[in-house]
């Protein structure tokens, strides 16, 4: 299909001219052109302009068009094959590693154009996170007889994605405290959800629009109820969330360890996604009281009871775990008055519970 547009303003001829250009991924092989034609009474040079829409990801070696061609009465139509030499204006050198044109205006890439390359493209052209690259290359047109003519080839290049969000690490290991930092008051209880615990974000090389736009929550059930994702993507910030009204308890071994899945979403059409494995780590408080196993209890000896066995042991557990759950005993009295009596006959073992007979009882 060829569409054309003309005007004549001002001594300018605008033309645009399109061909079979089909969407904007990679596939895409054909380019859709305009040109001007711009002539100024102060200078004798005749200045062009054409400009090219290019799909991303353009292999090395990949015609983008015939510049003459594209330009109504180009004054050396007839001679390029014979007298006209043609070169890039390039003093940078950086546009001469990406395109190449031959003595007769066909244009072709030098290299791959990766839209997405930070060191090649997008990096120099300050342009990742649009979603057009724009660059202007100047072919020179040289006669050694006529005025020479240049053309400014104007390249927009179109963002495609053909990039997956992407987390540097796939698995990642958090640690939350069963009480979720909070004493349970109140207040505290309304405000546990606001405590976030962070994530490390997921990158995404093409452009704003189709960057990362969304994050998800995956995993079982009790991994669904217990937490939920938040994301700030104006101050990148991604995090997880205990849900309003759920306890934590470590003493329960299925509360131990969570397993949940943190999906990140592009803005692309389709979506690309990427994935990484969360370990939610539960860990112990010192919530619990130790229990005796007998709250009440009395002994009787005999007047002839040996002071090197233990006479009596208390027991005593703590359902924390680790240091939490270590017990110390100490030995008090209802009447603190008979304390130094009772220790001149008695003496107590503050780890293991065990109660002695100082002397031998008379």
């Amino acid at each position: 299909m060829l569409c054309v547009k003309t005007n004549f303003i001002n001594y300018g001829i605008h033309l645009l001219h399109a061909e079979s250009f089909g969407s904007s991924s990679s596939s895409s092989s054909s380019s859709l052109s305009s040109i001007s034609l711009l002539r100024t009474e102060r200078s004798k040079l005749n200045v062009y302009a054409v400009d090219f829409m290019l799909p991303d990801e353009i292999p090395q070696g990949h015609f983008i068009g015939n510049i003459p061609k594209n330009i109504p009465n180009f004054p050396f139509y007839n001679i390029l094959n014979s007298s006209v030499s043609t070169t890039l204006v390039d003093s940078s050198g950086f546009l001469l590693q990406l395109f190449r044109v031959t003595d007769n205006g066909d244009f072709y890439t030098q290299t791959l154009i990766d839209r997405d390359s930070q060191d090649h493209l997008c990096g120099p052209l300050n342009c990742c996170h649009l979603i057009i690259c724009n660059l202007t290359v100047d072919v020179l047109f040289f006669h050694p007889i006529t005025e020479s003519i240049t053309v400014h080839v104007n390249l927009q290049i179109h963002d495609a994605n053909d990039n997956s969000p992407h987390f540097t690490q796939q698995t990642f290991s958090l640690w939350i405290p069963e009480d979720n930092r909070l004493k349970y008051t109140d207040l505290d209880i309304q405000n546990m959800h606001k405590i976030i615990y962070g994530l490390p974000l997921a990158t995404d090389i093409d452009s704003a629009p189709n960057g990362v736009v969304q994050y998800r929550i995956h995993g079982s059930l009790p991994v669904i109820s217990t937490f939920q994702i938040y994301s700030n993507l104006s101050i990148e910030k991604l995090g997880l969330l205990i849900k309003p009204g759920v306890f934590l308890d470590y003493d329960n071994v299925n509360q131990r360890i969570f397993k949940l899945t943190i999906e990140a979403v592009d803005g692309g059409h389709p979506a690309r996604t990427g994935r990484m494995l969360v370990l939610v780590h539960i860990t112990d408080v010192n919530d619990n009281i130790p229990v005796f196993k007998k709250s009440r209890d009395s002994i009787t000896l005999l007047e002839n009871t040996m002071f090197d066995e233990p006479i009596y042991t208390v027991q005593a557990t703590d359902i924390d775990s680790d240091d939490n759950g270590l017990i110390k005993y100490t030995l008090s009295l209802t009447n603190p008055n008979t304390l130094s009596s009772v220790m001149e006959k008695f003496t107590f073992h503050s780890t293991t519970g065990e109660l002695y007979l100082r002397n031998v009882l008379d």
